[in-house]
């Protein structure tokens, strides 16, 4: 079970390295196994689904890095939650939320003197006729 204090601190710092308010509503957190994880998106380790962050279980959440994908997760739900980005579901606005999201995680790994680590990916570029 994900900590409330941990949701709110790693929001906040979201929030921070955003350089945006914080803000009031916080996502549900929920662990989900592998078997699931990998029916909603694949081998990923974490999702956003409005109004659901979802981590799979193997996630440990006592480390920085558990930590850091976490985080990558709340500015998901600050984008959103904040309409950074708009209400569009185009592909460039789903690789530039990732590429922030990215960035935002990277920064903070950085301030924690943590080595980044490859667990998320860039995007490819979008196709011009579909962007």
């Amino acid at each position: 079970m994900t900590e409330f204090p941990l949701i709110i601190a790693l929001a906040f710092e979201a929030a921070r390295l955003l350089g945006s308010s914080a803000i009031a509503d916080l996502p549900a957190v929920q662990v989900l196994s592998a078997p699931e994880m990998r029916k909603l998106c694949g081998e990923c380790i974490g999702a956003y689904k409005r109004p659901v962050v979802m981590l799979r279980d193997d996630i440990d959440l006592s480390t920085v890095h558990g930590r850091a994908v976490l985080l990558h997760e709340l500015v998901h739900h600050h984008q959103e939650m904040t309409g950074r980005y708009g209400l569009t579901h185009s592909c460039n606005r789903y690789r530039n939320r990732e590429i922030e999201a990215i960035h935002v995680m990277h920064q903070w790994l950085d301030e924690c003197m943590e080595p980044r680590f490859g667990f998320h990916s860039i995007p490819p570029e979008c196709d011009p006729a579909s962007a």
